[in-house]
Protein backbone atom coordinates (compact mmCIF):
# COMPACT_ATOMS: atom_id res chain seq x y z
CA UNK A 1 0.00 0.00 0.00
CA UNK A 2 2.71 2.59 0.91
CA UNK A 3 4.68 1.48 -2.45
CA UNK A 4 1.43 2.54 -4.32
CA UNK A 5 0.79 5.97 -2.14
CA UNK A 6 4.19 7.03 -3.04
CA UNK A 7 3.44 5.96 -6.75
CA UNK A 8 0.97 7.86 -6.72
CA UNK A 9 2.51 10.93 -5.18
CA UNK A 10 5.24 10.64 -7.83
CA UNK A 11 3.39 10.55 -10.94
CA UNK A 12 1.36 13.33 -9.44
CA UNK A 13 4.23 15.63 -8.97
CA UNK A 14 5.88 14.73 -12.61
CA UNK A 15 1.79 15.27 -14.25
CA UNK A 16 2.38 18.33 -12.76
CA UNK A 17 5.99 19.51 -13.59
CA UNK A 18 4.95 18.27 -16.77
CA UNK A 19 1.66 20.35 -16.74
CA UNK A 20 3.64 23.61 -15.97
CA UNK A 21 5.98 22.89 -18.84
CA UNK A 22 3.07 22.65 -21.47
CA UNK A 23 1.12 25.15 -19.95
CA UNK A 24 4.14 28.00 -19.34
CA UNK A 25 5.55 27.22 -23.29
CA UNK A 26 1.87 27.42 -24.95
CA UNK A 27 1.42 30.00 -23.30
CA UNK A 28 4.48 32.14 -24.40
CA UNK A 29 4.32 30.58 -27.96
CA UNK A 30 1.05 32.13 -27.91
CA UNK A 31 2.47 35.83 -27.26
CA UNK A 32 5.41 35.07 -29.67
CA UNK A 33 4.84 37.80 -32.63
CA UNK A 34 1.85 39.78 -31.40
CA UNK A 35 3.77 43.23 -30.39
CA UNK A 36 0.63 45.12 -30.04
CA UNK A 37 -1.87 42.18 -28.55
CA UNK A 38 -2.94 43.79 -24.98
CA UNK A 39 -2.62 40.54 -23.64
CA UNK A 40 0.79 39.62 -24.80
CA UNK A 41 2.74 41.20 -21.84
CA UNK A 42 0.66 39.37 -19.45
CA UNK A 43 0.73 36.09 -20.94
CA UNK A 44 4.62 36.21 -20.70
CA UNK A 45 4.69 37.06 -16.97
CA UNK A 46 1.88 34.18 -16.49
CA UNK A 47 4.60 31.88 -18.89
CA UNK A 48 7.40 32.90 -16.42
CA UNK A 49 5.14 32.73 -13.53
CA UNK A 50 3.89 29.20 -14.22
CA UNK A 51 7.27 28.11 -15.53
CA UNK A 52 8.99 29.36 -11.94
CA UNK A 53 6.42 27.25 -9.80
CA UNK A 54 6.80 24.19 -12.15
CA UNK A 55 10.67 24.62 -11.40
CA UNK A 56 10.68 24.56 -7.82
CA UNK A 57 7.91 21.56 -7.38
CA UNK A 58 10.53 19.69 -9.61
CA UNK A 59 13.31 20.87 -7.27
CA UNK A 60 11.62 19.52 -4.60
CA UNK A 61 10.49 16.18 -5.68
CA UNK A 62 14.13 16.18 -6.56
CA UNK A 63 15.42 16.71 -3.46
CA UNK A 64 12.69 14.43 -1.42
CA UNK A 65 13.81 11.56 -3.76
CA UNK A 66 17.43 12.57 -3.34
CA UNK A 67 17.88 12.64 -7.26
CA UNK A 68 19.39 16.41 -6.49
CA UNK A 69 22.55 14.24 -5.35
CA UNK A 70 22.98 12.47 -8.70
CA UNK A 71 22.56 16.07 -10.69
CA UNK A 72 24.44 18.43 -8.00
CA UNK A 73 25.19 21.29 -10.50
CA UNK A 74 21.16 22.10 -9.93
CA UNK A 75 21.86 22.75 -6.12
CA UNK A 76 20.71 26.03 -5.12
CA UNK A 77 18.92 27.34 -8.26
CA UNK A 78 15.36 26.91 -6.87
CA UNK A 79 16.95 29.98 -5.06
CA UNK A 80 16.63 31.69 -8.75
CA UNK A 81 12.99 31.19 -8.90
CA UNK A 82 11.99 31.14 -5.80
CA UNK A 83 13.00 35.23 -5.79
CA UNK A 84 11.11 36.09 -9.12
CA UNK A 85 7.81 34.91 -7.91
CA UNK A 86 7.14 37.84 -6.00
CA UNK A 87 7.40 40.58 -8.49
CA UNK A 88 6.11 38.21 -11.23
CA UNK A 89 2.87 37.52 -9.15
CA UNK A 90 2.24 40.93 -8.49
CA UNK A 91 2.64 42.07 -12.25
CA UNK A 92 0.45 39.34 -12.87
CA UNK A 93 -2.23 40.45 -10.28
CA UNK A 94 -2.18 44.02 -11.90
CA UNK A 95 -2.73 43.31 -15.23
CA UNK A 96 -5.75 41.33 -14.14
CA UNK A 97 -7.09 43.83 -11.72
CA UNK A 98 -6.34 47.19 -12.82
CA UNK A 99 -6.14 49.01 -15.82
CA UNK A 100 -2.34 48.84 -16.48
CA UNK A 101 -1.69 46.14 -18.24
CA UNK A 102 1.46 46.78 -20.19
CA UNK A 103 4.82 46.10 -19.20
CA UNK A 104 6.54 49.52 -18.44
CA UNK A 105 10.07 50.41 -18.07
CA UNK A 106 10.37 50.99 -14.20
CA UNK A 107 8.16 47.76 -13.61
CA UNK A 108 12.40 46.82 -14.38
CA UNK A 109 12.33 47.64 -10.30
CA UNK A 110 10.49 44.79 -9.18
CA UNK A 111 13.48 42.61 -10.28
CA UNK A 112 16.19 44.40 -8.27
CA UNK A 113 16.32 42.09 -5.17
CA UNK A 114 16.39 39.34 -7.26
CA UNK A 115 19.07 40.78 -9.11
CA UNK A 116 21.09 41.17 -6.53
CA UNK A 117 20.25 37.74 -5.24
CA UNK A 118 21.33 36.36 -8.50
CA UNK A 119 25.05 37.96 -8.52
CA UNK A 120 25.43 37.17 -5.15
CA UNK A 121 24.66 33.47 -5.59
CA UNK A 122 26.58 32.96 -8.60
CA UNK A 123 29.27 31.92 -7.00
CA UNK A 124 28.03 28.91 -5.43
CA UNK A 125 26.58 28.36 -8.85
CA UNK A 126 29.74 27.78 -10.50
CA UNK A 127 30.86 25.17 -7.04
CA UNK A 128 32.04 21.90 -8.36
CA UNK A 129 29.60 19.22 -8.09
CA UNK A 130 31.60 17.89 -5.24
CA UNK A 131 32.14 21.00 -3.42
CA UNK A 132 28.21 21.88 -3.68
CA UNK A 133 27.35 18.31 -2.21
CA UNK A 134 29.30 19.19 0.84
CA UNK A 135 27.76 22.56 1.42
CA UNK A 136 24.49 21.45 0.51
CA UNK A 137 25.19 18.72 3.51
CA UNK A 138 26.68 21.72 5.61
CA UNK A 139 23.22 23.48 4.82
CA UNK A 140 20.27 21.14 5.50
CA UNK A 141 22.52 19.77 8.73
CA UNK A 142 21.77 23.44 9.75
CA UNK A 143 25.81 24.25 10.01
CA UNK A 144 27.38 27.49 8.55
CA UNK A 145 26.73 29.15 4.91
CA UNK A 146 24.73 31.68 6.71
CA UNK A 147 25.10 33.90 3.88
CA UNK A 148 23.28 31.08 1.89
CA UNK A 149 20.78 31.54 4.41
CA UNK A 150 20.40 35.07 4.04
CA UNK A 151 20.19 34.26 0.11
CA UNK A 152 16.88 31.80 1.17
CA UNK A 153 15.01 34.63 3.48
CA UNK A 154 15.77 37.19 1.54
CA UNK A 155 13.22 35.41 -1.40
CA UNK A 156 11.10 34.32 1.45
CA UNK A 157 10.75 38.21 2.25
CA UNK A 158 10.73 39.38 -1.15
CA UNK A 159 7.69 36.70 -2.03
CA UNK A 160 5.99 38.02 1.12
CA UNK A 161 6.47 41.64 0.80
CA UNK A 162 5.22 41.66 -3.06
CA UNK A 163 2.13 39.62 -2.39
CA UNK A 164 1.22 41.95 1.08
CA UNK A 165 1.80 45.30 -1.30
CA UNK A 166 -0.48 43.62 -3.92
CA UNK A 167 -3.06 42.77 -2.06
CA UNK A 168 -2.63 46.22 -0.22
CA UNK A 169 -2.92 48.40 -3.72
CA UNK A 170 -5.36 46.14 -5.77
CA UNK A 171 -7.61 45.04 -2.81
CA UNK A 172 -7.76 46.95 0.30
CA UNK A 173 -6.92 50.62 -0.96
CA UNK A 174 -9.44 50.36 -4.07
CA UNK A 175 -11.98 48.71 -1.37
CA UNK A 176 -12.39 46.04 -4.08
CA UNK A 177 -12.50 43.31 -2.03
CA UNK A 178 -16.33 42.10 -3.15
CA UNK A 179 -15.48 43.13 -6.48
CA UNK A 180 -12.24 40.21 -5.62
CA UNK A 181 -14.95 37.73 -4.47
CA UNK A 182 -17.95 38.14 -6.92
CA UNK A 183 -15.48 37.27 -9.80
CA UNK A 184 -13.27 34.27 -8.16
CA UNK A 185 -16.50 33.30 -6.12
CA UNK A 186 -16.44 29.40 -7.78
CA UNK A 187 -12.45 29.03 -7.41
CA UNK A 188 -12.10 30.14 -3.82
CA UNK A 189 -11.24 27.11 -2.07
CA UNK A 190 -8.37 27.11 -4.99
CA UNK A 191 -7.51 30.55 -3.71
CA UNK A 192 -7.67 30.02 0.03
CA UNK A 193 -5.86 26.51 -0.51
CA UNK A 194 -2.78 29.25 -2.48
CA UNK A 195 -2.60 31.34 0.24
CA UNK A 196 -2.07 28.82 3.12
CA UNK A 197 0.60 26.58 1.06
CA UNK A 198 2.10 29.91 0.08
CA UNK A 199 2.05 31.33 4.21
CA UNK A 200 3.08 27.45 4.92
CA UNK A 201 5.89 28.16 2.85
CA UNK A 202 6.74 31.22 4.87
CA UNK A 203 6.82 29.97 7.91
CA UNK A 204 9.31 26.78 6.93
CA UNK A 205 11.32 29.41 5.30
CA UNK A 206 11.77 31.41 8.78
CA UNK A 207 12.55 28.02 10.28
CA UNK A 208 14.94 27.08 7.90
CA UNK A 209 16.86 30.48 8.29
CA UNK A 210 17.39 30.12 11.81
CA UNK A 211 18.42 26.07 10.98
CA UNK A 212 15.07 25.21 13.49
CA UNK A 213 13.91 21.84 12.53
CA UNK A 214 15.67 21.57 9.50
CA UNK A 215 13.61 23.78 7.78
CA UNK A 216 10.75 21.01 8.04
CA UNK A 217 8.00 21.64 9.36
CA UNK A 218 5.57 18.85 7.53
CA UNK A 219 7.93 17.29 5.06
CA UNK A 220 8.80 18.18 1.44
CA UNK A 221 6.48 15.76 0.30
CA UNK A 222 3.54 17.83 1.24
CA UNK A 223 4.68 20.84 0.47
CA UNK A 224 5.37 18.80 -3.22
CA UNK A 225 1.47 17.50 -2.87
CA UNK A 226 -0.04 21.05 -2.20
CA UNK A 227 2.05 22.81 -5.24
CA UNK A 228 1.25 19.91 -7.57
CA UNK A 229 -2.36 19.97 -6.85
CA UNK A 230 -1.68 23.96 -7.54
CA UNK A 231 -0.24 23.47 -11.09
CA UNK A 232 -2.64 20.99 -11.98
CA UNK A 233 -5.89 23.25 -10.98
CA UNK A 234 -4.58 25.95 -12.70
CA UNK A 235 -3.64 24.06 -15.84
CA UNK A 236 -7.04 22.63 -15.53
CA UNK A 237 -8.71 26.01 -15.20
CA UNK A 238 -7.04 27.76 -18.05
CA UNK A 239 -8.02 24.58 -20.56
CA UNK A 240 -11.99 24.70 -18.68
CA UNK A 241 -12.30 28.19 -17.90
CA UNK A 242 -9.47 30.67 -20.33
CA UNK A 243 -11.19 33.64 -19.52
CA UNK A 244 -9.91 33.45 -15.58
CA UNK A 245 -6.73 33.51 -16.62
CA UNK A 246 -6.95 35.61 -19.15
CA UNK A 247 -9.90 38.36 -18.00
CA UNK A 248 -9.90 37.71 -14.29
CA UNK A 249 -13.35 36.26 -14.76
CA UNK A 250 -15.68 33.49 -15.67
CA UNK A 251 -16.57 32.63 -19.45
CA UNK A 252 -20.22 33.42 -18.69
CA UNK A 253 -21.37 29.53 -19.75
CA UNK A 254 -24.60 28.92 -18.59
CA UNK A 255 -26.23 32.66 -18.78
CA UNK A 256 -29.02 33.69 -19.58
CA UNK A 257 -29.67 34.75 -22.77
CA UNK A 258 -30.47 38.47 -21.66
CA UNK A 259 -26.31 39.80 -20.37
CA UNK A 260 -27.70 42.85 -19.59
CA UNK A 261 -30.42 41.96 -17.30
CA UNK A 262 -28.80 43.01 -14.01
CA UNK A 263 -26.81 45.78 -15.32
CA UNK A 264 -27.48 49.22 -15.12
CA UNK A 265 -27.45 50.60 -18.58
CA UNK A 266 -27.44 53.98 -17.67
CA UNK A 267 -24.94 54.15 -15.25
CA UNK A 268 -22.92 51.82 -17.87
CA UNK A 269 -23.89 54.52 -20.62
CA UNK A 270 -22.84 57.44 -18.04
CA UNK A 271 -19.30 55.40 -17.39
CA UNK A 272 -18.82 54.72 -21.13
CA UNK A 273 -19.22 58.69 -21.93
CA UNK A 274 -16.91 59.63 -19.56
CA UNK A 275 -14.31 56.81 -20.65
CA UNK A 276 -14.86 57.43 -24.45
CA UNK A 277 -15.41 61.29 -24.50
CA UNK A 278 -13.55 62.88 -21.33
CA UNK A 279 -10.66 60.62 -21.32
CA UNK A 280 -10.55 59.65 -24.71
CA UNK A 281 -9.51 55.58 -24.54
CA UNK A 282 -10.00 55.42 -28.18
CA UNK A 283 -6.21 56.82 -28.54
CA UNK A 284 -4.53 54.21 -26.95
CA UNK A 285 -3.95 51.47 -30.06
CA UNK A 286 -4.09 48.66 -27.79
CA UNK A 287 -7.73 49.10 -26.45
CA UNK A 288 -9.42 46.21 -26.53
CA UNK A 289 -13.42 44.56 -25.81
CA UNK A 290 -11.64 42.86 -23.28
CA UNK A 291 -9.73 45.77 -21.56
CA UNK A 292 -12.37 48.40 -21.66
CA UNK A 293 -14.88 45.57 -20.32
CA UNK A 294 -12.58 44.97 -17.10
CA UNK A 295 -12.83 49.24 -16.68
CA UNK A 296 -16.23 49.45 -16.28
CA UNK A 297 -17.00 46.82 -14.46
CA UNK A 298 -18.57 44.06 -16.67
CA UNK A 299 -17.71 40.82 -19.14
CA UNK A 300 -16.81 41.27 -22.77
CA UNK A 301 -20.37 39.60 -23.33
CA UNK A 302 -22.05 41.90 -21.89
CA UNK A 303 -20.44 45.28 -23.29
CA UNK A 304 -20.42 43.82 -26.72
CA UNK A 305 -24.07 42.75 -26.46
CA UNK A 306 -24.63 46.57 -24.79
CA UNK A 307 -23.21 48.01 -27.83
CA UNK A 308 -25.20 46.05 -30.14
CA UNK A 309 -28.56 46.89 -28.47
CA UNK A 310 -28.07 50.48 -27.68
CA UNK A 311 -25.17 51.57 -30.47
CA UNK A 312 -25.89 48.99 -33.21
CA UNK A 313 -22.20 48.67 -33.88
CA UNK A 314 -19.60 45.98 -33.32
CA UNK A 315 -16.30 47.03 -30.83
CA UNK A 316 -14.52 47.42 -33.09
CA UNK A 317 -16.56 50.12 -35.57
CA UNK A 318 -17.89 51.45 -32.13
CA UNK A 319 -14.21 52.90 -31.46
CA UNK A 320 -13.78 53.73 -34.99
CA UNK A 321 -15.91 55.91 -34.88
CA UNK A 322 -14.64 58.28 -32.17
CA UNK A 323 -11.03 57.53 -33.66
CA UNK A 324 -12.68 59.29 -37.07
CA UNK A 325 -14.38 62.10 -35.58
CA UNK A 326 -11.10 63.21 -33.72
CA UNK A 327 -8.91 62.90 -36.95
CA UNK A 328 -11.29 64.90 -38.87
CA UNK A 329 -11.31 67.55 -35.68
CA UNK A 330 -7.85 67.37 -36.11
CA UNK A 331 -7.57 67.66 -40.41
CA UNK A 332 -10.18 70.54 -39.44
CA UNK A 333 -7.61 72.31 -37.24
CA UNK A 334 -4.47 72.21 -38.44
CA UNK A 335 -4.20 72.02 -42.44
CA UNK A 336 -0.57 71.20 -42.52
CA UNK A 337 -0.74 67.68 -39.91
CA UNK A 338 -0.05 64.81 -42.27
CA UNK A 339 -2.95 62.09 -42.30
CA UNK A 340 -0.61 59.26 -41.70
CA UNK A 341 0.79 60.74 -38.22
CA UNK A 342 -3.09 61.96 -37.52
CA UNK A 343 -3.84 57.92 -38.02
CA UNK A 344 -1.30 57.07 -35.16
CA UNK A 345 -2.31 59.63 -33.33
CA UNK A 346 -6.41 58.68 -32.97
CA UNK A 347 -5.59 55.44 -32.14
CA UNK A 348 -5.00 53.39 -35.26
CA UNK A 349 -2.30 50.99 -35.63
CA UNK A 350 -1.48 51.01 -39.60
CA UNK A 351 -2.91 53.21 -42.35
CA UNK A 352 -4.53 50.86 -44.08
CA UNK A 353 -6.61 50.60 -41.40
CA UNK A 354 -7.20 53.84 -40.61
CA UNK A 355 -8.46 54.58 -44.55
CA UNK A 356 -10.93 51.92 -44.60
CA UNK A 357 -12.30 52.84 -41.87
CA UNK A 358 -12.51 56.46 -42.72
CA UNK A 359 -14.02 56.12 -45.79
CA UNK A 360 -17.00 53.38 -44.47
CA UNK A 361 -17.84 56.38 -41.82
CA UNK A 362 -17.32 59.60 -44.36
CA UNK A 363 -17.92 57.81 -47.86
CA UNK A 364 -15.01 59.71 -48.88
CA UNK A 365 -11.71 59.11 -48.80
CA UNK A 366 -9.33 61.39 -46.04
CA UNK A 367 -7.46 62.85 -48.86
CA UNK A 368 -10.63 64.35 -50.57
CA UNK A 369 -12.14 64.77 -46.79
CA UNK A 370 -9.36 67.38 -46.17
CA UNK A 371 -9.57 68.98 -50.25
CA UNK A 372 -12.88 69.41 -49.71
Amino acid sequence: MNHAVALFFNLLTIAATSAALLLGISVLLASIGTQRHPGRYRNIIFSLLIFSLGYLNFYLFAVDKRLILEFPHLLFTNVLFAVNIGPLCYLYIRMILSEERTFRPKDLLCFVPSALVTAFLLPYLFLSARQKIALNSDFTGGRGLFTLRIFIIVSILNMAAFLAFSFYRFIIRTNRIAFIFRKFKSNMLLIIAVIAVVCIFLMNGIFSFFGMLSGNILGIAFYNFIFSLIILAIFFLNQRFLYLLVYGTLHPGARSKDLLEKIDKESLRGQLTVMMKERKLYLDEDLSLSALARILDITPHQLSQYLNEEHKLNFNNFVNRFRIDEAKRMMNEDADAQILSIAFTVGFNSYSTFAAAFKKQTGVSAGKYRTR
